[in-house]
């Protein structure tokens, strides 16, 4: 015979993992909490649902509230739903990834910190299951870098191939040769009549991904 449950209303969040690439690293916005249980520890960022919104419609309302953006890509990363995953309240978070391009946020200006994956997976000092979730997020873009266009959603709408270059290198975890990415790249990128400028160097051409 099933084991009877006690059924109770419980919280649920979505916890939005802002993310970008920073410093050549994959990083995410945290901040550090004010208040117990784990104060001064670091997390992501959470909000809860309205009751006329789907978690998806949350996620995207909280990411660009936080970075001002206007148009934003996000997809879920997964649901925690640990029974101890949070001391204070019996909470089950539904967990979004939101792709911010390199250099467009000023992590100071929107109040967080950019922090890189590397020194997430490795700190003492993060809050809750964040870290189980850091962990699941550079797994899931090492995965799809090989096989869809997410490295995509980590530069503008017109980008220079370096930087495109950089965003695959970056979820990949190795450097790629030159000439071997752009025989890979070129077919999916369509060239504008623009040049990015201010650069010491030869000025780069930029592109964009054909639609």
């Amino acid at each position: 015979m099933a084991k009877k449950v006690k059924l109770e209303k419980i919280a649920v969040e979505v916890t939005v993992l802002i993310t970008t690439i920073e410093d050549g690293k994959l990083a995410v916005a945290m901040q550090k909490r004010s208040e117990a249980p784990l104060k001064g520890k670091y997390e992501f960022l959470s909000t809860n649902v309205g009751k006329a919104e789907n978690t998806d419609d949350a996620a995207k309302r909280f990411a660009k509230e936080v970075t001002g953006l206007k148009k934003i890509e996000i997809a879920q990363l997964g649901a925690y739903g640990n029974v101890k995953r949070k001391a204070d309240e019996r909470t089950i978070s539904i967990a979004y990834i939101a792709f911010v391009p390199m250099n467009v946020v000023d992590a100071k200006e929107i109040g967080v910190e950019f922090v890189s994956v590397d020194s997430i997976l490795k700190s003492k000092n993060i809050a809750f299951d964040h870290k189980d979730m850091a962990k699941d997020l550079e797994s899931r873009l090492a995965g799809e870098v090989t096989y869809s266009d997410v490295a995509f959603n980590f530069v503008e709408e017109e980008f220079t191939v370096p930087n495109l270059q950089l965003a695959y290198e970056v979820l990949l975890g190795k450097k790629l040769y030159k000439t071997n990415f752009r025989r890979m790249i070129m077919d999916k990128l369509e060239i504008t009549n623009y040049q990015m400028a201010g650069s010491a160097h030869r000025p780069s051409r930029l592109y964009t991904k054909k639609k």
